[in-house]
């Protein structure tokens, strides 16, 4: 584990750890995305040791340059991502129903550390990295589809115009496919009747 958010448990104190980091995308393995320009990842992280589990808490603040997928323009979003985990070493899950810690080794992948769906970080060793934690934190706030605006009117498919700036005629002047007539003659009699 070479990762800037690798955290040695001899170098946590008992209590509250705090940490402020600056990241740079392709340390979390987010610049190769094609998801647009991500800034700086500014990182401010408590951590709450008690004897071997800590408490991880904080925020990820970025903001991604994307381009608009109707008109193109260029969109910044910003990126807010919540950071909560518990951070418990192998063998010290709790059964659900007992409530009684329970030896997990023989339960969980022969890996490093794995993480359940419910927030828990499970690690072996002296050491953990939060860095898969914090990489999905902000990857999921990253839009999928970035729009300017939500009354963006887009590209004219036909001669390219940008709708939200000047209007073209293409749509007045294109004639349609034929076999479309009659359809086109069925909704608008229905719309005419449904009016009525």
């Amino acid at each position: 584990m070479n990762s800037p958010l690798t955290y040695w448990l001899s170098r946590l104190t008992e209590g509250v750890n705090s940490d402020e980091i600056e990241l740079e995308p392709a340390q979390l393995e987010l610049a190769d995305l094609e998801i647009g320009k991500l800034d700086l990842i500014r990182l401010s992280l408590t951590l709450v040791r008690t004897r071997e589990d800590v408490l991880v808490s904080g925020f990820a603040v970025s903001a991604v340059s994307q381009s608009c997928v109707r008109c193109l323009k260029t969109v910044t979003t910003p990126i807010n991502a919540q950071i909560e985990l518990l951070v418990r070493p192998f063998g010290l899950r709790t059964d659900p129903r007992s409530g009684r810690g329970r030896d997990t080794d023989k339960e969980v992948a022969e890996s490093e550390q794995n993480t359940l769906a419910d927030g828990t970080l499970y690690y072996s060793g002296e050491s953990f990295s939060i860095s898969d934690e914090v990489r999905q934190a902000v990857a999921v706030e990253i839009p999928g589809e970035p729009v300017c605006s939500k009354a963006c009117r887009g590209l004219c498919p036909s001669c390219g115009i940008d709708r939200n700036i000047d209007s073209c005629r293409c749509e007045e002047q294109k004639s349609g496919d034929s076999r479309w007539t009659k359809l086109q003659q069925l909704i608008e009699e229905t719309g005419d009747q449904e009016s009525d």
